[in-house]
């Protein structure tokens, strides 16, 4: 498969203030590639979150046919399930072996709701890129293939018939746009400050860390203030969602020993620890096999999407990455992966299952651009 250079288009850079780097990306963006007409990817659906069998994502072997009798109208089936606390607007994201509680929609509702102040403290420590999420529901399809496919040793995506692409952390703010100051997020850096970490807790009837996200997400919408907490209490959702989550629906607070001094918050390398994050889940994932992966794989989708480039579900070149992007988008990309026969599925017995590549799904346009 041939690789064909796909020219960045200049776009104005949102970047967080603080210490930062101007980041350009170490190889052009590769591109897929299509063969045949343009294929449809059926917008109308939501991404797929939750698979109702265990399944197994695999790469197409070059060369190799797969499995025979396939119907073209077998699918998966796929459901969604919601989180047994009422009010709460969590999913718990399930595909075969593959769980994760993290939903950025929770920030995306946040963001909706802030006021211009708000927007300004945000910007303020270094989250302004947040302002431009779009997308609400991860396909996990997608994500599985992503997480087999990323190399915790050596930190590459190893995507098949391609050259391993090492990711970085000028990556990560890449894509995010968060900040990529000079204080490493090292507990051996910091103390847990009790004043504050009482003062956070109090906001709450509990009156304790352990706060699911849900409950903090509508407690950030539901409050107009813009001070020290308001800032502290947006970075732990981020946190939370898109970074470094829990096994459970719980927020991260073991970020609070960092957030402190608020005015240092933009002076932090985040993109350093989404990193060092994904790398530490990998490893525990694949040593335990465990059902859960609680780490950024938006960051893994943007990052895929935007540097292995498929014609059909293209967005146009922003930084950050995540600007151009929305939830139709990815899971559009994940059914032409499927369909292009670059991400196989299989069930529990290796029974390839689809839908596979002998029919096209439908496309109400020649292409899928986005500009936001």
């Amino acid at each position: 498969m041939s690789r064909e250079t796909i020219e960045k288009e200049p776009a104005a850079d949102v970047g967080s203030s603080g210490a930062t780097a101007d980041v350009v990306s170490a190889r052009p963006a590769a591109n897929v590639g299509s063969t045949g007409p343009t294929a449809d990817v059926g917008l109308a659906g939501p991404a797929a979150d939750v698979g109702s069998s265990e399944v197994l994502v695999g790469t197409k072997v070059k060369g190799k046919k797969v499995e025979k009798g396939l119907k073209e109208k077998q699918k998966i089936k796929l459901e969604e399930t919601k989180s047994s606390n009422e009010g709460e607007d969590l999913k718990s994201h399930v595909y075969g072996t593959l769980h994760s509680r993290m939903s950025p929609s929770s920030i995306v509702r946040v963001i909706e709701k802030c006021s211009e102040n708000q927007l300004k403290a945000i910007r303020a420590i270094g989250f302004g890129s947040m302002e431009f999420l779009k997308v609400t529901q991860l396909p996990l399809q997608l994500g599985l293939w992503l997480v087999h496919h990323f190399d915790a040793n050596t930190c590459p995506l190893n995507i098949p018939d391609f050259e391993p692409f090492c990711i970085t952390e000028e990556h990560v703010h890449q894509v995010l746009g968060l900040p990529m100051g000079g204080i490493e997020i090292d507990k051996n850096n910091f103390s847990r400050d009790k004043r504050v970490i009482q003062q956070w807790k109090k906001q709450f009837k509990s009156n304790s860390l352990s706060i699911k996200i849900g409950e903090l997400k509508e407690f950030l919408k539901e409050h107009n203030s813009d001070g020290l907490m308001f800032k502290r209490n947006f970075v732990v959702l981020c946190v939370s969602t898109l970074m470094d989550g829990k096994q459970n629906v719980n927020i991260n607070s073991g970020i609070l020993t960092f957030l402190s001094d608020v005015d240092k918050i933009k002076d932090l390398n985040w993109c350093k620890y989404i990193l060092d994050s994904l790398v530490k889940a990998k490893l525990f994932w694949e040593e335990r096999q465990t059902g859960s992966f609680p780490r950024s794989l938006l960051f893994l989708m943007f990052l895929y999407a935007d540097q292995f480039v498929i014609e059909e579900v293209r967005a146009k070149r922003e930084t950050p990455v995540l600007k151009g992007w929305i939830t139709d988008m990815l899971s559009s990309r994940e059914k032409l992966e499927i369909f292009k026969g670059r991400l196989v599925v299989f069930d529990k017995n290796q029974k390839l299952v689809g839908p596979f590549g002998s029919k096209q799904p439908k496309m109400e346009n020649d292409a899928m651009w986005c500009s936001l």
